[in-house]
Order: C-alpha cells, then sequence, then structure tokens
C-alpha cells in the first residue's frame, strides 16, 4: 500500500515529531518529542494548542484521569503536567533524578510512572512521587498495562516483566528469550483477549493467563540486528497491525501478521519519515 499525507507536522512552528497520541474530550491530541508541544487534529490539520512548557523538551505519554489530561514529559525535568483546557500546570515532580517521566497509567486510582536510568517504579503522591519497587538495573520501561488487576511493566535493556498488584514490590516473572535479539519489549496493544507486546527484535510475545510469555509473531528480517524493532502496534478489524522499524532509522514499514509472520503492507513513508504510532481514528493513521 501507498502513503496519503494528512498533515505535514513541520508545518506546525518549531517542528517536532510525534511521539504520543491520545483521544480526549472527542478530539485527539499529540505530544511532540523534541520540542514538547500539544497539538490537536482537527478535520485532516493539527492545531498547536500549547507552547512547550518551561525546560520540557519532550511529551512522552498520555493519560486521561478523572476527566482530566494529563501528560508525562521531558527531559530536563521529569514532570507530571496537567492540561486546564488553556495551559499546562505541574501535577507532580519526579522521582528523584529521572529527567523523563516516560509512561503514565492509571491504576488502583493513582497514577504511576516510569522513568530513565535505573528507577524504579513510582506513583503520584501529592506534589512528589514515590517509589513503589525496583525494576531492576533497567534502562527503562518502555510498555506499562493494567491487566487482571494488576499493573505489568516491561523493560528495556533486557525485556523483564514485572507485575504490581498494590502491595510490596513488583515481582519479576521473567524475561523474553534473547535468541534472536528480542530483549528489549518496546511496545503493547490488546488483542484477542490477551496483552501482546513488540520487541527489538522485530517479534510479538503474547502474555498467558499463568504470566508466561509466548511467541506468536517470529522476528522480522529488517529488525533483527540490533534492530529498533516492533516500534507500535494496533489492533484493527481483527488483525494486529506493528509498525517495523530497524536500527538504523532508514526502514520503517507497516506490517500485519500473517500466522506466525510479520508481512510487509508499506513501502517507507515518504521523506525519510519514521513510524513512531499507530492509532484507530475515524480512517486509522500511522503518525511520523
Amino acid at each position: 500500500g501507498g502513503w496519503s499525507l494528512l498533515m505535514d507536522v513541520s508545518a506546525i512552528p518549531g517542528g517536532g515529531k510525534i511521539s504520543t497520541l491520545v483521544e480526549f474530550d472527542g478530539a485527539l491530541y499529540a505530544g511532540t518529542y523534541s520540542n514538547g508541544r500539544l497539538l490537536r487534529y482537527d478535520a485532516g490539520v493539527w492545531t498547536s494548542v500549547a507552547s512547550p512548557y518551561s525546560s520540557t523538551t519532550s511529551i512522552y505519554d498520555f493519560a486521561v484521569f478523572n476527566g482530566n489530561l494529563y501528560a508525562g514529559v521531558g527531559s530536563s525535568y521529569g514532570r507530571l503536567m496537567r492540561w486546564t483546557g488553556s495551559a499546562w500546570t505541574i501535577d507532580c515532580y519526579q522521582y528523584s533524578g529521572s529527567y523523563w517521566w516516560r509512561r503514565v497509567v492509571e491504576y488502583q486510582s493513582e497514577l504511576y510512572g516510569t522513568g530513565f536510568i535505573r528507577k524504579p517504579l513510582f506513583k503520584r503522591d501529592g506534589l512528589y512521587s514515590v517509589s513503589v519497587g525496583s525494576l531492576g538495573n533497567e534502562d527503562m520501561a518502555l510498555v506499562m498495562f493494567v491487566y487482571n488487576d494488576a499493573l505489568y511493566v516491561a523493560t528495556t535493556y533486557n525485556g523483564y516483566l514485572y507485575k504490581y498488584d498494590g502491595s510490596g514490590e513488583p515481582v519479576l516473572l521473567g524475561y523474553v528469550d534473547p535468541g534472536e535479539h528480542n530483549w528489549t519489549i518496546a511496545s503493547e496493544v490488546m488483542f484477542e483477549g490477551k496483552w501482546h507486546m513488540g520487541t527489538r527484535g522485530g517479534s510479538v510475545v503474547k502474555l498467558m493467563d499463568d504470566d508466561t510469555l509466548v511467541e506468536v509473531v517470529e522476528p522480522f528480517s529488517y529488525a533483527w540486528i540490533w534492530g529498533s524493532g516492533v516500534t507500535a502496534m494496533v489492533a484493527r478489524n481483527n488483525e494486529l497491525w506493528g509498525a517495523i522499524e530497524n536500527h538504523a532509522g532508514d526502514i520503517s514499514r507497516i506490517v500485519r501478521k500473517e500466522g506466525t509472520l510479520w508481512v510487509e503492507q508499506s513501502t517507507d513513508p515518504p521523506d525519510g519519515g519514521r513510524v513512531s504510532r499507530l492509532y484507530n481514528w475515524d480512517e486509522w493513521a500511522a503518525y511520523l
């Protein structure tokens, strides 16, 4: 298939790349990487609705909580921000020493987060965040989701999977088999009632009811050599779709699961773009 350009985000003042997406209050919003802008998608046009907050260079993740839009930001100072409808306000500061608030997920009526460079799982506690337990000696966690009343967190660099049930510390369940360079877990999606996780080796593993991981899609040939792998996934029309990127960033393809294999559905995006998110919104789109 081919690509149709809906909107060139470089037309937004300051440029930037889309790093995260969320549906909020009937509209699709995007956060940008490298300039920390908040964008809203209006009838085929991205509109900049908020300039970067002071010392915020990137919006990494969104969460809708108690009717409000929250964002985990960095990279000079990791903070949790709340959108008032017209401006950002600081809701909670980073865990000590973490320059990124990398993921934001609601669990048991509170917001939890992950940071950067060997930081624990932490949660909001007033204006400051507090640790709820170690995630090992890992760089960061790119994957976090709630399933069966527990919070799951998957890490880089080694692809560890942790489970937190609201008490004690996160429990290490295991790790992705590194046999085909699959060690880093990079993306997640709910598909056919199970959480599926994409790896930087280009494969997909499925979380089973007994908390084991089973590989359901084999590594993709473009990704396996130190690859950036499966950077995004989406479930659409009872099919699993993914975005595959190699380590150099010069190959970025849309793929669809057929059996245990990824099958290419697109060529590289135009102008050297790299797929960062897949999203179902009206006519579904890949955002660069």
